[in-house]
């Protein structure tokens, strides 16, 4: 039995969990403190119920993501959501990608790694909180990040979002994202509680208002970095400095 208090997107969240697994992974985010927004607690007898169903997967692993389901579930009430897509920054822009799995997100970031080193950082490679202050947009690490493990207890401004796929021609456009309103909402955690769902849609329409939106077809070579490079940050890519 484990109960802790993490600090997740500027959120004091009391968890109580039965297994190591989920205390072991939050570790960046656990603060010494006694006052919280709100508890999550896992049941033991639904935890196993369901690794009956994903026998395969660990009951601690199992739990993690039980966990984090119950706080996407909480957290639109503070006007933040989850929203599955990998976050960067490079010299403080941020940027989020987005593509189903297996399309080549993370290789992409990897490309950013290789060619602007320690300009750029990870906030979170898979699972980010996304919050709205003050009419702005931010992104927020958390401790579910991917099987890459790319996360940091940051938070940065979102300046865009880029949807990724996969092609032989490397091409850039900024969209309409009216037109492109299911793919953004696909990526989003939907509560199934009603008030939140209309606390999600209010952030989603402030998400659309400030945050502008790229559809990037790529292949894997430097061309691929130079064209959403230049397009996302606005600078020239054989301007910046560039890691050798």
């Amino acid at each position: 039995m484990y109960k802790f208090i993490i600090k997740l997107a500027d959120l004091k969240i009391y968890i109580h969990c039965h297994y190591q697994y989920c205390f072991n992974m939050c570790q960046d985010y656990i603060v010494n403190d006694k006052d919280y927004d709100f508890k999550i607690s896992t049941n033991e007898d639904e935890l196993l119920k369901e690794k009956k169903d994903f026998d395969k997967f660990d009951i601690g692993y199992i739990e993690s993501l039980t966990v984090y389901r119950l706080i996407a579930e909480k957290i639109p009430l503070y006007n933040r959501f989850l929203m599955h897509g990998a976050v960067i920054t490079y010299n403080q822009i941020g940027l989020m990608f987005i593509a189903p799995s297996g399309t080549g997100k993370s290789t992409h970031i990897r490309l950013w790694k290789k060619y602007f080193g320690k300009h750029v950082e990870i906030i979170n490679g898979d699972k980010p909180i996304l919050s709205i202050e003050n009419n702005k947009v931010y992104a927020y690490g958390t401790p579910w990040c991917g099987k890459e493990k790319w996360q940091k207890n940051k938070k940065t401004v979102l300046n865009a979002i880029c949807f990724i796929e996969q092609g032989k021609n490397n091409t850039i456009d900024k969209i309409n994202i009216d037109q492109h309103i299911v793919s953004l909402i696909k990526e989003v955690y939907l509560s199934t509680d009603s008030s939140s769902i209309n606390h999600i849609f209010n952030c989603l329409d402030t998400l659309i208002q400030n945050v502008s939106f790229y559809k990037l077809t790529c292949d894997i070579s430097q061309n691929a970095v130079k064209s959403s490079f230049e397009a996302l940050t606005h600078l020239s890519f054989n301007d910046s400095k560039i890691d050798k």
